[in-house]
């Protein structure tokens, strides 16, 4: 299988305990072994994919220090910004291949934003779109910014 531009995988299912968490962290971790430039990102807010990948404690994941998905949404979620476009991506262990954006326990703060904010971009309310495409707009970014595609 050869790639010829950046894909996103997405593993969604409401219900909890269905191995979402596992099939990421494999998949990503094969395609890493492939070749593949591969960015793991951690929306949920239990952290269990960040903990899987980097091995962190509770304590050392969520310190003020530790750059999450949460920094990089939180101009969007609390108002006023747009996304932190400077936070990088985590390698995971020795793999040249294989990062994460750690996710963070204050990611149910987005979450809650995200109910009203499908229906408002459904009906083609800017501040809607600005919501929830804002993870997509940071990859998009990073990707545009020459920081994925030359590592």
């Amino acid at each position: 299988m050869k790639f010829t531009r950046t894909k996103k995988l997405v593993f969604a299912n409401n219900k909890g305990g269905v191995g979402k968490t596992m099939l990421a962290y494999n998949v990503a971790v094969k395609f890493s072994e492939m070749g593949y430039k591969t960015v793991l990102v951690d929306l949920d807010p239990q952290c269990n994919l960040s903990r899987l990948s980097l091995g962190l404690f509770e304590k050392n994941l969520f310190s003020n220090n530790q750059k999450t998905i949460y920094t990089v949404l939180e101009g969007v979620i609390k108002g006023g910004s747009d996304i932190d476009k400077s936070v990088n991506f985590e390698k995971v262990g020795a793999n040249d291949k294989l990062f994460i954006l750690p996710g963070s326990l204050k990611l149910s703060q987005y979450e809650n934003s995200l109910i009203s904010s499908y229906g408002e971009a459904a009906q083609g309310v800017e501040r809607g779109f600005f919501i929830t495409s804002a993870i997509d707009r940071f990859l998009t970014e990073k990707w545009l910014n020459e920081e994925i595609r030359h590592w």
